[in-house]
């Protein structure tokens, strides 16, 4: 509830300080940039394993509105403002997840069936985003700072999800029999060691940013900024509450060979991770002009 209420103000304020900065705008700048850089996915709970650092870049389109301070000179002028703009971007997301999994069922015969499946899954997501930041800026001195909120949407995601060395171990306690890794008591089949993930569920995703760039920009004409992006907010809720291996044993005489699915793992990881982005922000600005007094 905090949460919700904590997003609500954020975006109110974010809308008044637009609201503020169109109708008082002395100065406006357009700014065509290009960054990149990598992301990283903190892991929210103890099953997911050390990630890999994944490629993120993107090139945009930034409009920043500033109303400045009285000063001598432009260079010791302090402009504050907002910036909206629409940037179009690429993010190549790696997650692995170490997991063991015990649940009990029966087969066709009665018997109690304990299973252990275990393993890790590596998963590989590339996407395509476009994205909308909402950001408090300020320049002074030729030094640039922008803060804020930036909203996300996936508008292609491809990817696949790999396992390493799993195990299914199936154990008839009645018989004190363990059986590792055989056909008629589940293991995984070719196919499935790599497999293409589904991303159909939900059908688009969106994600709530809050970034920070600092940087200096020369002439009011070319910047350089370093960026640091947090991921608060996905709609991607997914618990971790079946098991990663399901099998399933004959349920009839007839049927040789137990059947094993396996969970979507991206939806597990993307859902409890927080991603973390970082790297060069180079952009070219465009004076569009003062507002006359």
């Amino acid at each position: 509830m905090m949460t919700k209420q904590v997003y609500k103000y954020s975006l109110l304020l974010s809308l008044f300080m637009v609201c503020s900065s169109l109708i008082h705008a002395q100065h406006h700048m357009m700014r065509f940039g290009l960054k990149g850089g990598g992301q990283y996915n903190v892991a929210q709970y103890e099953k997911l394993v050390p990630n890999k650092v994944g490629f993120a870049g993107s090139v945009g389109m930034d409009c920043v509105f500033y109303m400045s301070t009285p000063a001598d000179s432009a260079s010791t002028s302090i402009d504050l403002g907002v910036r909206l703009g629409v940037n179009i971007g690429y993010q190549n997301a790696k997650y692995n997840l170490g997991f063991s999994d015990h649940y009990t069922t029966r087969d066709y015969l009665d018997n109690i069936i304990d299973y252990t499946t275990s393993g890790e899954c590596q998963v590989k997501c590339n996407q395509v985003t476009a994205e909308v930041p909402l950001m408090f800026a300020l320049r002074a001195k030729g030094v640039i700072f922008d803060i804020g909120p930036m909203f996300r949407v996936a508008v292609h995601r491809s990817g696949q999800q790999g396992f390493v060395d799993p195990m299914v171990v199936a154990y008839y306690p009645a018989y004190g029999v363990e059986v590792p890794n055989e056909i008629i008591t589940g293991v995984l089949a070719e196919e499935q060691m790599v497999q293409p993930i589904s991303l159909t569920k939900p059908k688009a995703r969106f994600d709530i940013y809050v970034g920070t760039e600092i940087g200096y920009e020369w002439n009011q004409m070319v910047g350089v900024l370093g960026y640091f992006h947090v991921g608060c907010w996905n709609n991607m809720r997914t618990e971790y509450d079946s098991p990663i291996i399901q099998v399933t044993p004959p349920a009839h005489i007839s049927e040789e060979v137990s059947t094993v699915a396996t969970a979507n793992v991206y939806e597990i990881v993307a859902s409890n991770s927080i991603p973390l982005e970082f790297g060069v922000k180079v952009y070219y600005a465009f004076n569009l002009g003062k507002k006359e007094e």
